[in-house]
């Protein structure tokens, strides 16, 4: 075996009265038994104690205590009623996965088997007896061109139940609500539709999800850098994102409520703002005024 369950809780639960030496001859000892898959030899105890390094007669004694408590001597081995049943279950399933692999194998072959003949028996019977002796080593393979059979690249092929139309229907409402006609349907947007869908979404779930973004604030760039966090990447991240926006549909649709959006910061309401956010063509505004003031103050003053 090239690996075994080792249950920390039942281990220490059984070990912790035991000595720091004790507990790791014991640990030795397991997994000796798992390595070889067969119990522990007991007619050579010298042996037995060198392969698990028990050198002094302190660890040796101490090895055999730990025989004593948790093996049972049968028929010249020490035998370990956990260990044997771990090894029958790794046995058995290793047997399953090779049976199973040996079946599948099989069933490919005997799939294949029909084709190749059927593909070949056309062949010959397509072909003039003058033919057949000519073309005995030729290939029946017909070269092709780019322009005969094209190759569909939309990296939103159906794969796992999430179809082409899907995950066009949900990007080309996120380019509508966001305002990125430009945008482009690449592979790391449609993994993260499908992976959306595949976590129990609807497509009108995250059609939703989207619109809930553009009612909070926030997101819309009403914030401390006037910048925008509209990307699709952000809204289907994960769970608590797609929820956050279904939370935002769901506030706006209610009479009287408001979305949760940015807060206005207290330096902000000290200006005198009253909770008005500053958006980006104000600020432009406002920063170009005070260039033009400062440059007429500096003119007077040197006048």
């Amino acid at each position: 075996m090239n690996f075994y369950p080792h249950h920390i809780g039942d281990f220490n639960n059984a070990t912790r009265h035991l000595t720091r030496v004790e507990r790791s001859l014991y640990r030795d000892l397991i997994e000796l038994y798992y390595d070889t898959e067969q119990p522990l030899p007991a007619d050579d105890y010298d042996r037995l104690a060198r392969r698990v390094i028990a050198v002094t007669e302190e660890e040796k004694s101490a090895l055999q205590y730990v025989l004593d408590e948790f093996f049972t001597l049968e028929d010249g081995v020490y035998k370990h009623e956990r260990c044997d049943i771990e090894i029958e279950k790794y046995r058995n399933v290793s047997s399953a996965k090779a049976r199973a692999g040996k079946a599948s194998a099989e069933a490919r072959k005997k799939k294949a088997a029909p084709k190749k003949k059927k593909a070949t028996s056309d062949s010959e019977h397509n072909l003039t007896g003058v033919e057949q002796v000519l073309n005995v080593c030729a290939t029946n393979q017909e070269p092709r061109t780019k322009n005969q059979e094209p190759i569909n690249k939309d990296i939103c092929a159906a794969k796992a139940g999430t179809n082409q139309s899907d995950c066009r229907e949900v990007f080309e409402h996120w380019q509508q609500e966001m305002n990125h006609p430009k945008s482009k349907l690449d592979q790391k947007r449609t993994g993260l539709i499908k992976k959306a869908i595949k976590l129990g979404y609807s497509i009108e779930d995250l059609k939703s999800c989207i619109t809930g973004y553009t009612h909070s604030a926030f997101h819309m760039g009403q914030n401390e850098n006037g910048t925008r966090f509209d990307g699709l990447d952000l809204i289907l991240r994960d769970a608590s994102k797609i929820d956050f926006g279904l939370q935002q549909l769901q506030t706006a649709n209610k009479p009287g409520t408001k979305p949760n959006g940015y807060q206005q910061t207290n330096s902000n309401h000290n200006a005198g703002n009253h909770g008005r956010i500053e958006n980006n063509t104000e600020r432009a505004m406002r920063i170009a005024r005070e260039a033009a003031e400062r440059i007429e103050s500096a003119g007077s003053t040197s006048h």
